[in-house]
C-alpha cells in the first residue's frame, strides 16, 4: 500500500530523492503544497522525465487511490463501543486493515467520537 521513496542525504539531512532532483532542476527549493508525481508509477525512477510538479489536490485526481482510503464513513459503519472494544486488542493500523481505510480514517472517527489515542496499551478515553 505505502511506497518507499528513496532519499539522499543533502547537508546532513535526509531528502527525498525525487524532490531533490526536481528542486535541482527548477533551481530552487520546492514549496510543501508542491508535490512531485512519478509519471509511470515507478519510485525509483528519478529521471527528470518521468516527474512532473504538481499541487496536492491534481496529485488526487492523478492517484484516485489517495482519497479512497479515507473515506472512513461511506466505507463502513462502526459505533462508538465496538470502535473501543477493537482498540482495546489492536492498532490503528490493525483496525483499518480490516476496514480497508487508512489508519488516519480510523483516528478521524475516533476524534468524532471524542475518544483519545491509548498510551502503550492504555484503554482508550471515552468508555
Amino acid at each position: 500500500m505505502y511506497k518507499y521513496y528513496p532519499s539522499v542525504q543533502v547537508d546532513g539531512r535526509q531528502v527525498r530523492k525525487h524532490r531533490y532532483v526536481m528542486e535541482n532542476y527548477l533551481g530552487r527549493k520546492l514549496l510543501s503544497s508542491e508535490l512531485v508525481h512519478h509519471k509511470n508509477d515507478d519510485v525509483n525512477d528519478n529521471s527528470i522525465d518521468n516527474l512532473e510538479l504538481t499541487t496536492r489536490s491534481d496529485h488526487k485526481k492523478l492517484h484516485r487511490e489517495i482519497g479512497a482510503g479515507t473515506q472512513f464513513k461511506s466505507k463502513i459503519n462502526v459505533t462508538k463501543d465496538e470502535l473501543i472494544t477493537m482498540y482495546k486488542t489492536m492498532t490503528l493500523y490493525g483496525i483499518a486493515e480490516v476496514f480497508g481505510v487508512t489508519h488516519a480514517a480510523i483516528l478521524w472517527h475516533m476524534k468524532k467520537h471524542n475518544l483519545g489515542r491509548r498510551n502503550r496499551g492504555n484503554k482508550p478515553n471515552g468508555n
